[in-house]
């Protein structure tokens, strides 16, 4: 198949606690996710637009039961009694609400839970079998999630309420290195090499079965929290630089577009003052050719009555003279004054 296995051990407490990576979920809290209880445990599932699926019953206690197991757990937890050395007095407590008391291992399957694939069918029975192999008679059940990308098994397992930690592979060989009074460089080593014991044994038991390798193909390298955070802030601060751009390179337009706007309307202003003062102008014009229209109208009425004058005393003048010439003289003395010859009377 070229990929690589995946088998991961965790342990969880009755009250959930908060660590250097954050909130740790409690045992109730994992059991409701793993029999997906409500929207509160599915939500993740929600948001990839999955619909949730009821686990499927592999071995050990029914899903149905499990809530009713799960409370009989506490029971037994709340009457733990822990031994604890004050100097060189034992005193007996009991056991604290933050003890580990449920124990989940996870392994996944690189493909979907398809039922037509016979590896995956194998794979499955065959993390069973080493599940009830390794864990023995602290395994309480196994179930099958396949409602997500990747098929996956969920093994649970405790001790009678007991502290579950040193059932762990990496976390009880450290715990016993410290008993035996090692330090804790020598515990932290001791935790990795049983890690990688575990993941040999689920090698030999399941993985080479199927095709999948001890390690990927391409294991990525582990990072330290530091890198990790300084990773994630250059990250945001790149995602919140982008925003930051995005939002000047739209104020700059928003800007301009403003800019144009008010550049528009100032040219419209000056060009209807432009228009009133063209009709101001004209309106200025007709006034003067008004003015002069009435200026001649006046002095062609004035001539017009200084001609009828003009004619009236020539008619009057005309005929005073008939009076006292001679009608030759008359006729030659006014001839100038007459637009036409004076046309001769008809003879007899």
């Amino acid at each position: 198949m070229g990929s690589g296995q995946f088998v991961h051990e965790e342990c969880y407490a009755r009250r959930g606690s908060r660590n250097a990576r954050g909130r740790k979920p409690s045992a109730r809290d994992i059991i409701g996710e793993l029999l997906r209880l409500g929207p509160r445990y599915v939500q993740h599932l929600v948001d990839q637009g999955i619909e949730p699926q009821p686990p499927r019953h592999l071995h050990g206690v029914h899903p149905g039961d499990l809530i009713a197991w799960w409370e009989e757990l506490e029971r037994q937890a709340r009457e733990v009694v822990e031994e604890r050395v004050y100097g060189d007095e034992v005193r007996l407590y009991r056991q604290r609400e933050t003890t580990t008391i449920l124990g989940v291992a996870v392994a996944s399957y690189p493909g979907p839970p398809s039922e037509q694939d016979p590896l995956y069918v194998r794979w499955r029975e065959l993390t069973v079998a080493w599940a009830a192999e390794h864990y023995g008679e602290r395994l309480a059940g196994v179930y099958e999630h396949t409602d997500e990308r990747h098929g996956h098994l969920h093994v649970v397992f405790a001790d009678q309420g007991r502290q579950v930690k040193h059932s762990l592979a990496g976390h009880g060989a450290a715990l016993r290195a410290l008993q035996n009074g090692s330090v804790k460089a020598d515990a932290k080593l001791r935790l990795i090499e049983a890690n990688k014991a575990l993941q040999d044994e689920y090698h030999e038991a399941v993985g080479r079965h199927v095709g999948l390798g001890r390690v990927g193909p391409a294991p990525s390298q582990r990072r330290s929290r530091s890198v990790q955070l300084r990773q994630r802030l250059k990250a945001e601060l790149e995602q919140t630089a982008g925003s930051l751009n995005a939002m000047q390179e739209a104020m700059r337009r928003a800007i301009e577009a403003v800019d144009e706007r008010e550049r528009r309307a100032q040219q419209a202003e000056a060009r209807a003052e432009s228009a009133e003062t063209r009709a101001q102008q004209a309106e200025e014009r007709a006034r003067a050719a008004e003015a002069r229209a009435e200026v001649a109208h006046a002095a062609a009425k004035r001539w017009r009555m200084a001609m009828e004058w003009t004619s009236q005393q020539i008619a009057e003048m005309r005929s005073a003279s008939k009076e006292v010439l001679d009608p030759a003289a008359h006729e030659l003395l006014f001839a100038r004054f007459s637009p036409t010859p004076a046309k001769s009377e008809p003879k007899n």
